[in-house]
């Protein structure tokens, strides 16, 4: 009898622990995203586009995918540097009850190119693309080239796009607005060149030199 209410006790406390657990997870594209769980999930978010950027800069011989891959890199990695300096701040940074800044969504002409939307864009919230060790093993099995690289890179930085303008909707610290804005404004203008060149049946380089 004493076995039996000691075993309850600490199913009851496990119950407990395993509830508050999954009541405080954040899900990458909730529509509740907070300053930290959006900085949480965008720091690897950001690791998988660098990861496979690198891969590909070692086998594309075009030099538009060359040079759109290295500014991919450097913004970022810079942009992980600056999420990462926020991550020990929170939330002692938090403008919640000082901020008068306006987050209504501020569009701009990129919102009307497609395959970029005004609104959201539901793109599927592939655990992947969170996941850098991950991914890199998912890559490991397929044979990355240029198309690949811009039909994996387009729901990517869509999803991105989607997760900052959620942020938008809940966030009020003033750091974090103007890091939406970024993310939101570079990816966008990724996305409509990745989709233009990939909008060129069989995308492939070619060259215009003589040889």
């Amino acid at each position: 009898m004493y076995k039996i209410i000691i075993l309850l006790i600490v199913g009851l406390f496990l119950f407990i622990i395993l509830k508050n657990n999954k009541e405080n997870f954040e899900e990458p594209c909730s529509n509740n995203l907070s300053d930290l769980g959006y900085l949480q999930h965008m720091i690897p978010h950001h690791q998988v586009a660098v990861d496979i950027s690198i891969m590909l800069q070692k086998k594309s011989k075009d030099p538009i995918m060359q040079d759109l891959l290295r500014k991919l890199i450097w913004t970022q990695k810079y942009e992980i540097k600056m999420m990462g300096e926020m991550l020990t701040k929170l939330p002692n940074n938090d403008m919640s009850e000082e901020s008068n800044m306006n987050t209504k969504y501020i569009s701009s002409i990129s919102d009307f190119v497609k395959p970029n939307k005004l609104d959201l864009t539901n793109t599927y919230c592939d655990p992947n693309f969170f996941d850098p060790e991950t991914h890199m093993k998912h890559l490991s099995h397929m044979k990355l080239d240029d198309n690949m690289y811009l039909k994996h890179m387009i729901p990517h930085h869509q999803v991105a796009v989607d997760m900052s303008k959620k942020l938008l909707n809940n966030t009020k610290n003033d750091f974090m607005i103007y890091l939406a804005y970024r993310i939101i404004r570079s990816q966008q203008s990724e996305i409509i060149l990745l989709n233009d060149m990939l909008s060129k049946k069989n995308y492939k380089y070619q060259s215009n030199l003589i040889s």
